[in-house]
């Protein structure tokens, strides 16, 4: 069987012992950890990665970190995650074991499938460990099914207009909307005049947690940051 030396790893929404078994052994076992850090408005690094890795006692000298600048223009970003991907194929060409660490589940709507389209262009093999995106671990801490039986669940990323979450909760579907801060002026229009059962999460998994299902005290008045999701249903469901 043909041996992977990377490895996109998972490591859940953010709670460390959220961290799949599979994912802390990849971690126990590769030579190098690549994960994304950023600058907040402070000027501190931040890495929830990291964050996670330390608590699950990973050991550090494998660590490298790699800084993302936090822009709407991706050429920079783009250009650290080409970076990246040269640099894990030249750890794989020298025979290292290396990890390429993603909040969340690694194939859901993480920013690294940049460097992984990049390895697949160079036909470097890789595999994906699964994780806990926020969106289940979200269902979990509100006590509710995200789903159930036969609802049909509509995925939206930051990308949502009032066109399709009407047509949405006329067809009697679930909506998840993830990245809320790219769509908050349409969300809070929608939720103003429409009359829908909403449950709103922030920073899931962390500290900073923040949950409320009530939009007239707490949802409307709030500002989305980018970790922050909404699930809706229609009211009579």
């Amino acid at each position: 069987m043909e041996r992977y030396y990377i490895q996109f790893v998972s490591l859940g929404p953010g709670d460390p012992d959220l961290i799949t078994l599979a994912a802390y052994k990849a971690l126990q076992k590769c030579d190098l950890i690549y994960y994304p850090t950023t600058v907040s408005p402070s000027g501190k690094t931040v890495s929830k990665a990291e964050e996670i890795m330390l608590a699950n006692g990973i050991d550090t000298t494998k660590f490298r970190p790699y800084s993302l600048p936090m822009s709407m223009d991706r050429t920079k970003a783009l250009a650290v995650y080409e970076e990246v991907a040269s640099r894990c194929k030249a750890h794989y060409d020298e025979g290292l074991s290396v990890a390429v660490a993603a909040e969340g589940d690694a194939g859901f709507y993480s920013s690294t499938h940049y460097i992984s389209d990049v390895l697949l262009r160079e036909g470097c093999p890789f595999v994906f460990i699964a994780g806990v995106p926020a969106f289940i671990a979200a269902g979990a801490v509100a006590g509710q099914s995200i789903t159930r039986q036969d609802e049909e669940l509509q995925i939206i990323p930051g990308n949502a207009t009032p066109e399709k979450l009407c047509e949405a909760m006329a067809q009697g579907r679930t909506v998840l909307i993830m990245k809320l801060s790219r769509c908050e002026s349409v969300v809070k229009e929608f939720l103003s005049k429409e009359n829908v059962a909403a449950i709103y999460f922030e920073y899931v998994g962390t500290d900073k947690e923040f949950i409320s299902s009530c939009i007239e005290e707490d949802i409307l008045p709030r500002r989305f940051p980018y970790f922050s999701m909404l699930r809706l249903k229609p009211k009579q469901q």
